[in-house]
């Protein structure tokens, strides 16, 4: 359990409540003081019991940071693909890009691929 909660109740919360069960019982101001307090009490630890039950699922939820085996097979396969556009951008239009046509391809794919690097390691990261 939180070790935040296991103080008293707010004050002013068990004043509310208090004056609420004097309206509604005919008991003394310290019985109900007391209900109020006891009252508080066991909603707080319900809902930090809540809270726990939640942080344990989301917990339980999370996948956590890849794996570097993943980021590593995810990394070959797009340098795998980019290499495969770029051939057969080449081979289609070598005759048409001429020289500077050929290494704007080859510069997108390396752009590519370092950008993809990148993104690879801060997804790893996180």
């Amino acid at each position: 359990m939180n070790e935040v909660s296991s103080g008293a109740a707010r004050p002013d919360a068990v004043r509310d409540l208090s004056a609420a069960l004097q309206a509604q019982q005919p008991v003394g101001p310290a019985a109900s003081d007391e209900l109020a307090q006891n009252f508080l009490a066991r909603v707080q630890r319900d809902i930090d019991e809540q809270v726990d039950q939640r942080l344990q699922q989301s917990l339980a939820n999370w996948k956590g940071p890849r794996s570097v085996a993943t980021a590593g097979k995810d990394w070959r396969d797009v340098a795998v693909t980019s290499l495969i556009i770029g051939a057969i951008l080449t081979v289609a239009k070598a005759s048409d890009l001429g020289v500077a046509g050929i290494a704007v391809v080859w510069g997108a794919v390396i752009a590519v691929n370092i950008i993809w690097a990148i993104v690879s390691i801060v997804r790893m990261v996180l």
